[in-house]
């Protein structure tokens, strides 16, 4: 009976040391510290056989201040960073590296997200800075992934698949406070493939696209907008190559009000999108 009531015992201090901060109850030697010269830093906090352990910070030379949990000498879990007062980060550390989302907010007040996949950054600002907003799927790490729908600065939104944060596949495309919008394939967050681009009261073209601009056969109809006055109403079909058109003028329709009036008044057809992503609501996107 003794003998079972002390194992009790052992096991419920046990479980409270490695509670604590999950530092290793085998620590004898915990001791706390300051401007401690660790990993070219100085580091506060406590320390176990010359490691941190706990939560601490780590003042680096360059200025930056990290804020952390340590286990072993190694941050695990939330971090928070100040880089020198120039921009701040929260995000997740596994065995000392970054894993996941990170969530940056610069000094001007915009957040930004980048990505980590151990230690290894993934996905930058640069692809990420343009998105106030997300809902959709992710990733292991946090990255948009799957279907989803992504409102920019500007309040365009994407709508779409996605893939490691950027989009990837079939989607629908809208510029704010405008009928204007791009359906159709995306690569590496770019128009390629086939896609339709109508710009309200401009322009309308169908056809190939590669990284982000017409290119390949296709037909770009002039609506009106910036285009010079003797391109309005008419049109370029045949070969497209960075968003130039090389065929020829084409005005046989110039005068057939009917069809650019339909042109004017052109909706995204959703068909597609709604043959892959049958349980969204599609019926807004119309608005």
């Amino acid at each position: 009976m003794k003998r079972l009531v002390f194992t009790i015992y052992i096991l419920v201090v046990t479980s409270a040391c490695q509670g604590t901060d999950l530092v290793d109850a085998a620590c004898y030697t915990r001791q706390s510290v300051v401007d401690f010269e660790y990993q070219k830093g100085l580091y506060s906090g406590d320390i176990c056989d010359g490691l941190p352990v706990g939560r601490g910070v780590i003042t680096y030379h360059n200025g930056t201040v990290r804020k952390g949990l340590y286990v072993n000498g190694h941050l695990q879990g939330e971090v928070s960073t100040d880089y020198a007062g120039k921009a701040s980060t929260i995000g997740q550390f596994v065995d000392g590296k970054e894993h996941g989302r990170f969530e940056v907010t610069m000094t001007s007040g915009k957040v930004y997200e980048i990505f980590y996949r151990g230690g290894v950054k993934v996905e930058d600002i640069s692809s990420t800075d343009m998105y106030t907003g997300y809902v959709g799927e992710r990733n292991d790490i946090g990255q948009k992934h799957g279907f989803g729908k992504g409102t920019y600065y500007g309040s365009d939104i994407y709508i779409g698949s996605w893939e490691n944060g950027k989009p990837e596949g079939y989607g629908l495309y809208r510029w704010n406070d405008s009928n204007s919008f791009s359906i159709g394939e995306y690569k590496d967050g770019h128009r390629e493939g086939y896609s339709i681009a109508f710009i309200q009261g401009d322009s309308k073209y169908i056809g190939e696209w590669k990284n982000g601009r017409a290119e390949g056969q296709g037909i770009r109809y002039y609506i009106g907008g910036g285009r010079p006055k003797e391109w309005v109403g008419c049109f370029h079909t045949g070969r497209f190559w960075r968003g130039i058109a090389k065929g020829e003028l084409d005005c046989s329709k110039k005068d057939d009000k009917a069809f650019w009036d339909n042109l004017k008044n052109t909706k995204p057809d959703l068909s597609e999108l709604e043959r892959l992503y049958p349980d969204y609501d599609w019926t807004n996107e119309l608005k």
